[in-house]
């Protein structure tokens, strides 16, 4: 298995990288929910997001406004499992929706 390099000198490849559409976002992020629910919650560990809040039914505004930077950052990762990713990739995808940060 080959692992692909982020390069983040490489203004154009991670202007390519931060991009993630909203509604894909969305779908990552109820993919690293359901994960959760199903192999994480029965062990008591606890969510990176805030469980009171109904996800599904929030506008995408609503749910950018709502998530917050590990749930963020989990979704960038998740989404780029497979390469090597700098930590000011990970910190540039946050700034872009929820700013100021301060990322790992």
């Amino acid at each position: 298995m080959e692992i692909k390099r982020i390069n983040n000198d490489d203004a154009e490849q991670a202007r390519e990288y931060l991009n993630i559409p909203v509604p894909e976002i969305r779908k990552l992020f109820q993919k690293i929910v359901s994960t959760y629910n199903t192999h994480l919650k029965s062990y008591g560990v606890a969510p990176l997001w805030k469980e009171t809040i109904d996800w599904e039914n929030l506008t995408d505004g609503e749910f950018i406004e709502n998530i917050d930077t590990k749930a963020l950052q989990m979704v960038f990762l998740y989404k780029y499992m497979q390469c090597f990713v700098h930590k000011d990739t990970v910190s540039a995808f946050i700034r872009k929706y929820n700013s100021p940060v301060s990322v790992l």
